[in-house]
């Protein structure tokens, strides 16, 4: 079983503020949360990982059947690179790179996405499909894995969001 694409390392780059691992934090979570999901022996729980890591072209290559069999050999870097990729960027180092550039932009998306995870959200094919709808109905679009999302949270959470203090 081999991964394509560029070999990735799970390092950050060096920028000498917190703001990069402040943003990197949460990704690395649900990395981690990915990766016992996809070493799972609950199909369950393992195929749906392991069908983002084919859809990213991570494994593309290999069978589901043959990347389930030998999902032991799949690494964090993998699931760092997955969530890159999802959120638009290359690889795991240019997501880095461009949240070292720029953090509190990139921050505060990231938040206002956490923030969203528990409240039901409309799921659209394209992200044209999604802005028509937001067009009308109101909310937040966001591409997500080939997808688009619209982010519509209680009016307190944007109301927090928008008069956080900037970091």
């Amino acid at each position: 079983m081999q991964a394509t694409g560029p070999r990735v390392s799970s390092a950050e780059p060096a920028t000498g503020s917190g703001a990069l691992s402040n943003f990197t934090g949460p990704l690395r979570a649900q990395a981690r949360r990915l990766h016992r999901a996809a070493l799972s022996e609950s199909v369950s729980a393992s195929l749906p990982v392991l069908r983002r890591l084919r859809a990213a072209g991570i494994f593309s290559n290999e069978p589901l059947s043959v990347l389930f069999a030998g999902r032991r050999q799949i690494k964090r870097k993998h699931l760092l690179r997955l969530l890159a990729i999802e959120a638009g960027f290359g690889d795991w180092e240019s997501l880095c790179a461009a949240v070292a550039h720029d953090p509190c932009s990139r921050r505060s998306e990231i938040d206002l996405i956490e923030r969203c995870w528990m409240h039901a959200n409309d799921w659209f094919a394209t992200e044209r499909e999604a802005h028509a709808y937001a067009a009308v109905h109101g909310g937040k679009v966001r591409r997500y894995a080939g997808h688009a999302v619209i982010l519509r949270p209680d009016p307190q959470v944007l109301a927090d969001t928008k008069t956080r203090p900037s970091e």
